[in-house]
Order: C-alpha cells, then sequence, then structure tokens
C-alpha cells in the first residue's frame, strides 16, 4: 500500500490565498483611510487622495510581488509530492523524481523550533530530500516513515528524540492549518464587522489618535485572539502527547469551540470598555 503526501492547498493554488490575505489587508486600509479624513476637516480631499493613491501603489507593489513569488517559488509545489511505498520513499518535484530504498537512508535530521516549524531532512547517498511543515499531513507521514524504517531494522538513522519533537510540532502544524481553513472566512467576517463598528465609533471620538487606536483594535482583535487560542490548544497537544505510542491527542473541536467563543466574549466587552474611555 502507497502513501502519498503533497503540500497544502494555499501553496497549490496561492492565487486564491494571495487575494483573501489581500482583502483582508485592504478593507480595513480603506476603513481606517475613510476615518482619518473624515477626521481631517480642513483637508479631507486631499487625505483621502493620499490614502487612496498609497492603496494602489500597495496594491500594485504586492502583486507584482506575489507574481514573482509564484513564479520562482510557488508554481514547483504543485509538482511536489512524495510516496511512502512498502520499500522506498518516491520524491518528484519539478527537477524529476528520485527513489530512495529505506535502506539507503543515512541519517533524518530535523532542523525545526518546536510548535513553530521546521523540516525533516532525508539524508541519502545521493543528496537529501526536504520537506517543510506545511506539506499536508506531514504528522501522518513523519509516523508512517519511522513505520517504514523501523520495519527495515534500520532505525539508527534517526535520534528518537528529535524525531518525536518534530512530529508533535507536525501534527500541532497539521491541526492549525486545519482550523485555518475551516475559519479563515469567519475572521475576515469578523474583521469587516469590526471595521465598520470602528468607523461609526470613530464619528463620536475627538482625538485622531483614539480613531486609530480603536480602529486597530478592531482590526488585530481577531487575530491576537486566534494566536492566544493556538497557544492554549498547543500546550494542551503537548500534554496530551506520549513518547511511548508515539502520540498526540487529536483535534477536540468541541473544546476549539469553546475556547474562541470566551475568547471573543471577553475581546468585546474590553473593547466596549476601552471605546466608551476614549469616546469620553
Amino acid at each position: 500500500m502507497e502513501d502519498k503526501y503533497i503540500y497544502r492547498k494555499h501553496l497549490r493554488q496561492p492565487g486564491k490565498f494571495f487575494m483573501s490575505m489581500m482583502l483582508m489587508f485592504l478593507v480595513p486600509y480603506f476603513l481606517l483611510a475613510l476615518e482619518l479624513t473624515i477626521a481631517n476637516k480642513e483637508e479631507r480631499f486631499e487625505m483621502g487622495l493620499v490614502f487612496f493613491i498609497v492603496g494602489i501603489v500597495l496594491v500594485v507593489f504586492i502583486g507584482i510581488e506575489f507574481i514573482l513569488i509564484y513564479f520562482i517559488m510557488y508554481k514547483r509545489f504543485k509538482k511536489i509530492y512524495i510516496v511512502l511505498s512498502e520499500d522506498r520513499i518516491i520524491y518528484n518535484n519539478s527537477k524529476g523524481e528520485i527513489s530512495v530504498p529505506y535502506e539507503d537512508i543515512n541519517n533524518l535530521k530535523f532542523p525545526s523550533i518546536k510548535y513553530i516549524g521546521g523540516w525533516i531532512k532525508i539524508i541519502h547517498g545521493t543528496g537529501n530530500i526536504r520537506l517543510t511543515v506545511v506539506l499536508e499531513n506531514i504528522g501522518d507521514m513523519v509516523k508512517n516513515l519511522k513505520s517504514k524504517i523501523d520495519e527495515k531494522n534500520v532505525s539508527c538513522v534517526y535520534n528518537e528524540k528529535a524525531m518525536y519533537n518534530f512530529y508533535k510540532t507536525s501534527k500541532y502544524s497539521d491541526q492549525s492549518w486545519e482550523r485555518i481553513y475551516e475559519n479563515v472566512k469567519y475572521y475576515f467576517i469578523a474583521i469587516l464587522i469590526n471595521a465598520l463598528v470602528a468607523l461609526v465609533i470613530s464619528l463620536f471620538v475627538i482625538k485622531v489618535s483614539s480613531k486609530i487606536i480603536i480602529t486597530l483594535v478592531a482590526i488585530l482583535g481577531p487575530v491576537l485572539i486566534f494566536v492566544i487560542v493556538e497557544i492554549i490548544l498547543g500546550r494542551k497537544l503537548a500534554k496530551g502527547s506520549s513518547k511511548d505510542s508515539f502520540s498526540v491527542p487529536e483535534r477536540d473541536k468541541h473544546l476549539e469551540g469553546k475556547l474562541y467563543k470566551w475568547a471573543f466574549e471577553i475581546y468585546y466587552v474590553l473593547f466596549i470598555i476601552m471605546a466608551i474611555i476614549l469616546i469620553n
């Protein structure tokens, strides 16, 4: 039986990911520009024109950068895949296919930062294969690779502790990216609604600095919530992991939902309190 692994869809289809990120950036930017333009009673047209021109320049600049990155880096991810067969690793990229029997693996290295990122480096007789944590289901791939190597009695090629630590990081990365794919549209909606609310609130705020604070808190709030919840879930995964069984806990979507609910409730209470203080 063969197991095939490919890179995540935001690398295989970067156009959709790029457009989503652009919208998440541009909508808040132009709303902030509108707030500051309204606040400047004397030179509204001039300020609005400056923000509009800067926005257009940023769109063009980021668009050109994306095109360059796409052709230099992203395009190759469409062709990359790795297959773990019964007796060998089959790695395919833009340069062609590499076939490495498990017995020909000389060493496995795991340069990484725990729960942040990194890669596995498979060193063999004629070169090496490097796979980063943005490989889809890389946690399962690492565990499967360990099993294949152990079956061939060549487990001496890896350090068990290093492999296990990378496995935990890989599984956390898999789960985290799943949450991003599932919730990115809700984050965008939350940022859009927050930005509109901030625009309305800013009409009752006199100080320009206060307007900026309200807008930034409204826009960055959902992002901060994601970071905090991910830290909590990462710690939970670490506590529930077992080196002996080489396993980590699977996602608890009920717990994830509760954490997000509590985090957003606390955030909105604090946001309302901050808005009231700044209005007064």
